[in-house]
């Protein structure tokens, strides 16, 4: 029996970039972080993993798979200097399609610092006994970087680190997905 997954998309990401996963538009459409996921997978990139940690409670069943998550102690500014940095660096390279609607830009400020403020980090403390595996690209300069990397291992959270993948998407996170859920 195949199981139904459902993919969260980084901060103002949507699903057109990810055709093979069923997507939770969040930053598309307004869906609040307290939806009842109908899913045995939750996968989330970036920011959008702290969709998931919004709303522990509801995700905590499921089996979880975080890429590349924000998960340090940094203040909000400090996130957002690291996105601006990420934007003149690695998505250079690479043709996303990207949410431009000013209503929904403002939409994703909005929740950028509401899953920000309430560390999310903490939230990890109650983890450590559910179904959950972090995918981090060992490239990845800007947001779940080697710190980041330290600080989930210190929570007994399970790390996969893969070689040459940064923060952005690619094949080899799909194909170490597939082979995390079975399929």
């Amino acid at each position: 029996m195949s199981k139904k997954i459902i993919f969260i998309p980084g901060w103002l990401d949507q699903g057109i970039n990810f055709p093979q996963y069923e997507t939770l538009e969040i930053w598309k459409e307004n869906i609040k972080p307290d939806v009842k996921l109908d899913c045995d997978v939750i996968i989330a990139h970036s920011l959008g993993c702290h969709f998931a940690l919004f709303d522990w409670e509801n995700a905590k069943d499921k089996k979880i798979v975080f890429v590349n998550p924000l998960v340090s102690n940094r203040n909000v500014f400090s996130w957002f200097w690291r996105w601006v940095k990420f934007r003149m660096g690695e998505t250079q390279s690479v043709q996303r399609k990207y949410i431009i609607s000013p209503r929904r830009v403002a939409r994703g400020v909005f929740y950028y610092f509401k899953f920000l403020m309430p560390d999310a980090f903490s939230r990890l403390d109650n983890m450590t006994d559910h179904n959950m595996i972090v995918i981090r690209g060992k490239k990845d300069l800007y947001f779940c970087d080697e710190e980041s990397c330290v600080l989930l291992k210190e929570k007994k959270i399970e790390v996969i680190e893969l070689d040459e993948v940064g923060h952005l998407w690619n094949s080899k996170i799909d194909e170490e997905i597939r082979r995390i859920i079975g399929e």
